[in-house]
């Protein structure tokens, strides 16, 4: 049996994933697809996915830095702020406004990675193994069945359906953030 401090942490931060997994489904796996939808040519789909992979990079080198200065669950919380409200941009804008988007969204989706890992890493147990295992575990069931899910919902009600329902449900991970404790600097 897990000890109450593991579970709780493991807990908040999979609400968060599946919270998230949604928005993050919808725009790496199903991108290029919603964009041809929407009349976008393939080549133009394929360089907004590219963008926001880049960006995605060079998002998860920055929220280091980041939670280093201003703490894991601020750092958190300003990317499941910000990565839901540009998806939303996104929806709302024209087509030819949307590709710098794409190099400010991936910072915020991509982010949460390792803040997350970093929060897993805090507790400095001796089963520190098991612990990440279980970790990497919800991480990679909670993204893959919303990747599913994402894919059953733009088959049966559309992807801009999809899309708005993901995007609304990664702002319940805000509330979600604060279920996790403060660290020294946040």
């Amino acid at each position: 049996p897990l000890p109450r401090e593991v579970r709780v942490l493991l807990l908040g931060l999979s609400m968060i994933i599946l919270c998230r997994a949604g928005m993050k489904a919808a725009l790496t796996i199903y991108l290029p697809t919603f964009l041809t939808a929407r009349g976008q040519s393939l080549w133009m789909a394929g360089l907004a996915l590219s963008l926001l992979q880049f960006s995605g990079t060079a998002g998860v080198f920055a929220a280091g830095i980041v939670s280093d200065r201003l703490g894991r669950r601020r750092s958190l919380l300003i990317m499941n702020v910000g990565a839901p409200l540009l998806m939303l941009i996104f929806l709302v804008t024209p087509a030819f406004m949307q590709l710098p988007l794409f190099a400010v969204m991936g910072l915020f989706v991509f982010g949460t990675g390792p803040v997350i890992l970093s929060e897993v890493h805090q507790l400095k147990r001796p089963d520190m193994a098991y612990i990440n295992g279980l970790y990497m575990t919800l991480n990679f069931v909670l993204n893959s069945l919303m990747i599913l899910l994402v894919g059953l919902g733009a088959d049966t009600i559309g992807y801009i359906s999809t899309w708005w329902i993901a995007m609304i449900i990664a702002f319940v991970a805000v509330p979600m953030t604060f279920i996790l404790k403060e660290d020294q600097r946040g």
